[in-house]
């Protein structure tokens, strides 16, 4: 979820592109999404990544999204890592540092 005053800012690819990097490492090839009909903002990147887009049920759609192969996201080899643990960090709280 990205806060509304954050929203239109490229967040959303940002998110999408750690999830698909962290999943990629477990062996995921695919991601599936259920969207509201009138998110506009998530449809256009889903549709942006190439991913086929129907209708699921009222008001609800569905998103597939194939994961590119090695090297093919937007994020460049140097920011992976950090992505990675980042979205790995968020994913396991108990591996968050201690302040």
């Amino acid at each position: 979820v990205v806060a509304d005053e954050y929203q239109g800012r490229g967040l959303g690819s940002l998110l999408v592109d750690a999830l698909a990097l962290v999943a990629m490492d477990h062996g995921v090839e695919e991601f599936t999404g259920f969207l509201f009909a009138d998110n506009r903002p998530m449809l256009r990147i889903f549709e942006h990544l190439g991913a086929a887009v129907r209708d699921d049920s009222p008001g609800v759609v569905r998103a597939d999204l194939a994961l590119p192969p090695p090297g093919g996201l937007a994020v460049d080899a140097e920011g992976a890592d950090e992505l990675v643990w980042v979205a790995g960090a968020a994913a396991h709280p108990s591996h968050w540092p201690c302040r």
